[in-house]
């Protein structure tokens, strides 16, 4: 199950994570991964980790509304337990990590969200979904994705969540 959602939180809300995100004085860790092919890189951004007991919102505190705001529309179909962890990316022109899972384990779900207007996109299992500005992409964190590169644009910003809950059954 993938669920896609455009303009998933209210514009004002959407501009305050964009306008956080997007401040040159953002303290991104490059490369994100321990890849030594930059091109396979991000710019990262940690804001969260249960298992690490780390919780760093200073830069983008705006997410915690944002996530608040997903977990209560949503609350009829998803019981929310923690985050697990929450982190931002930030692609520049041409970067592409490889495909990967962001947790092996059941009964956890991976929030994606698009911060800025970029092309490019995310590849989940044979989906593909294009990078869109305020849309948000939940699946189950143990599927094959990962992001194909921004062509045009020069970054492509998203907010990755892994949630820890359950899907509801219908009454």
């Amino acid at each position: 199950m993938i669920k896609e959602y455009n303009n998933c939180v209210p514009g004002w809300l959407h501009n305050t994570v964009k306008n956080q995100l997007e401040d040159p004085a953002v303290s991104w860790y490059f490369p994100s991964t321990n890849n030594e092919d930059l091109s396979k890189a991000a710019f990262c951004k940690n804001h969260y980790n249960y298992l690490a007991q780390y919780e760093n919102w200073d830069e983008a505190n705006s997410l915690i509304y944002v996530l608040d705001y997903w977990i209560n529309l949503n609350k009829d179909w998803f019981e929310f337990e923690r985050v697990q962890r929450c982190m931002t990316n930030l692609y520049a022109k041409g970067q592409c990590p490889s495909m990967h899972t962001d947790i092996q384990e059941d009964g956890y779900y991976s929030l994606l969200y698009y911060v800025n207007e970029s092309d490019g996109g995310t590849q989940i299992g044979d989906d593909t979904f294009y990078h869109k500005e305020n849309k948000m992409l939940f699946f189950k964190s143990d599927i094959l994705h990962g992001a194909f590169p921004t062509i045009t644009s020069p970054r492509r910003i998203t907010v990755n969540w892994v949630l820890k809950g359950n899907i509801k059954k219908p009454a």
